[in-house]
């Protein structure tokens, strides 16, 4: 759980930096459950052993065994520090729960990832970026997972100046793009072109999320 989010370089340039979340996200939920359970399955054998009530053992080992009252509260601390993390991510969904995905070379596998992740009424628009069309790949496999969640899908092909993503082409593509969260996969030029064009455009940073692939 620690190396998902300790930033080592090598990993988030393997794997991705959403990609590390997405993995602790699913993850974080089992080693919490399992102190859990192995702090009451411990109250349950100590109180059965000696024969006493739950709430007695509770306070016997908190009071009267080593580190217990402390660890007692670290995992109280963490079981908190979830619930809170729960809420933040469920206000933030409800205010903004509309996404731009754009995409381009290896950055397609990350934008597929995020589109299995969301909920069927998201209606998202996907930009996938590519020099011809043979070039798309997983095309058919992000389309038909756009058009289960009712979104919108734009294949550009053709050289840099063709089928470039500018001021225009973007505010023309994404009229509402100020009310979507913006998730940009690809090579590093490419994504700081498209982060650049949305800055300028007046979407803020919170709302741009972006993951540059070196491969």
């Amino acid at each position: 759980m620690v190396l998902l989010v300790s930033r080592v370089p090598f990993v988030e340039q393997v794997v991705g930096k959403d990609g590390l979340l997405r993995w602790h996200r699913r993850l974080a939920p089992w080693p919490i459950s399992l102190l859990i359970a192995h702090a009451l399955l411990l109250v349950a054998g100590y109180a059965q052993a000696a024969r006493s009530g739950p709430w007695h053992e509770v306070n016997t080992l908190l009071f009267s065994y080593p580190d217990v009252l402390i660890a007692t509260i670290g995992l109280g601390l963490m079981c908190l520090a979830g619930v809170m993390s729960i809420g933040a991510i469920r206000r933030r969904v409800r205010r903004r729960s509309r996404v731009l995905l754009i995409a381009a070379g290896i950055g397609v596998t990350a934008v597929r990832a995020l589109l299995e992740d969301l909920p069927r009424s998201a209606r998202p628009v996907v930009l996938l970026r590519a020099t011809q069309r043979a070039d798309l790949v997983l095309g058919t496999e992000i389309a038909d997972l756009v058009k289960r969640r009712g979104g919108q899908l734009h294949e550009l092909t053709g050289n840099r100046m063709t089928a470039s993503i500018d001021q225009y082409s973007l505010r023309h593509t994404v009229p509402d793009l100020n009310e979507r969260d913006l998730y940009v996969c690809g090579p590093e030029a490419f994504v700081t072109s498209v982060v650049e064009v949305a800055r300028s455009l007046g979407l803020p940073d919170e709302a741009i999320h972006h993951e540059a692939f070196a491969l």
